[in-house]
């Protein structure tokens, strides 16, 4: 994907930006605790097929992987905050 960043202080309130992103955050928590949960259940490790279990990863990566790029888009909203 492109990443673009622009100049939002005045444009995005930043309040609600960071509302935003924290409940975006508590989303990608549960979700990533959920997928670990059932991939570290014995019965769906050898239960499931084996393209299952791996799709069940893939969505565990992308899941992590959204959730750093949550804490990026916090640590911007903080700094909207700021009035430097």
């Amino acid at each position: 994907g492109i990443e673009v960043l622009v100049l939002l202080r005045g444009i995005v309130d930043a309040g609600k930006e960071m509302e935003r992103v924290e409940r975006e955050i508590k989303k990608a928590d549960k979700n990533i605790a959920a997928l670990e949960k059932k991939l570290g259940s014995k019965g769906f490790a050898e239960r499931a097929p084996e393209e299952v279990v791996a799709e069940a990863k893939n969505e565990l990566a992308r899941e992590k992987e959204r959730r750093a790029l949550l804490d990026e888009a916090r640590a911007l909203a903080a700094e909207l905050t700021d009035d430097g």
